[in-house]
């Protein structure tokens, strides 16, 4: 049973013992509390803005899912392009605007995840975990910064290093 706010019981004027662990993980045990900061690091990890809705800052979580379901869907659409109209798909990405744009659109998203997993992290309040698992999870969510912006923002350069190539194959071809 949980409560948005903690209410005063007519019988004893004490606030309600708030039993949610997700939410409320101070009456939560020890091991519960570990398991909780793992799942919230894997719902981050997995559906960025989803641990948010469950323990957070619901606001933030709503916005997050909504870019995150966006991005699904783009991808989709990418997948599907590939395999009906690969022509198209090709032609966008090898637009310099087109790649300018998803060179941005990756390095916010990159941000964002970055945001998002260290909202997580508060979220998760390594003061309440046992002194050993506030490293590991500490840790985690470093190793997991790393490999989701990481991987985003070397995908950018990536692309970027491919579009200013495009650029400049073109460029000199039409010199000559």
């Amino acid at each position: 049973m949980s409560f948005s706010s903690p209410k005063v019981s007519q019988a004893s004027n004490r606030p309600a013992v708030l039993t949610n662990p997700v939410r409320y993980p101070e009456s939560a045990s020890a091991p519960m509390r570990s398991k909780r900061a793992w799942f919230l690091l894997l719902l981050t990890l997995f559906v960025p803005g989803s641990a948010q809705i469950v323990a957070g800052n619901r606001r933030l979580g709503r916005h997050a899912l909504r870019v995150t379901f966006t991005i699904w869907a783009l991808a989709i659409v990418a997948v599907v392009l590939a395999l009906v109209r690969r022509e198209t798909l090709l032609n966008l990405f090898t637009n310099p605007w087109t790649s300018l744009l998803v060179i941005v659109a990756m390095v916010a998203v990159a941000v964002g995840w970055a945001i998002i997993f260290l909202n997580t992290l508060k979220i998760i309040k390594p003061g309440l975990l046992a002194p050993g698992m506030r490293a590991m999870v500490s840790g985690a969510v470093a190793v997991l910064m790393v490999l989701t912006c990481g991987t985003l923002g070397y995908g950018a350069l990536m692309i970027n290093s491919g579009r200013n190539a495009i650029t400049s194959i073109f460029q000199a071809g039409s010199r000559t």
